[in-house]
Formats: C-alpha cells, sequence, structure tokens
C-alpha cells in the first residue's frame, strides 16, 4: 500500500528519512552524557572539586590545613 509517495521506494525514502535522524540524535545524546560522565567521574577520582567562583577553573581546597602530620 502506497501512502504518501508514488512508490514503494518514495516511501522506504521517507520513512528511513523519518527514523534516522532520531536515532542519530538518540546517539549523540546517549554519547555527549555519557563523555559528561567519563569527565566527572576522573575529576573525583583525582579529588578536585570545580566551585562556581573559583579562579583559573582551580577548585577552592576547603579542608581543615593539618600542619603535615
Amino acid at each position: 500500500m502506497v501512502f504518501a509517495g508514488g512508490t514503494e521506494f518514495v516511501e522506504v525514502v521517507i520513512v528511513l528519512s523519518s527514523i534516522v535522524p532520531v536515532i542519530g540524535i538518540a546517539w549523540f545524546a546517549w554519547w555527549f552524557l555519557r563523555a559528561g560522565k567519563r569527565y566527572d567521574e576522573r575529576e573525583r577520582a583525582a579529588d578536585r572539586r570545580h566551585e562556581a567562583g573559583s579562579v583559573g577553573g582551580e577548585a577552592a581546597d576547603t579542608r581543615p590545613k593539618t600542619g603535615g602530620a
């Protein structure tokens, strides 16, 4: 059964042009969020905390200083 196009080939092209971009955007979102998660895990592992207002992107160390003990 032909719906919008004149031939079945046109129908396939229409369906694929509707589905492929959605899959592409979903994949990119998954990839982008996974990269952000890995970045956060590296930051946590290095014990660096980014706080708003820190100079030069360096995190402020709020832990109490122990005199080298």
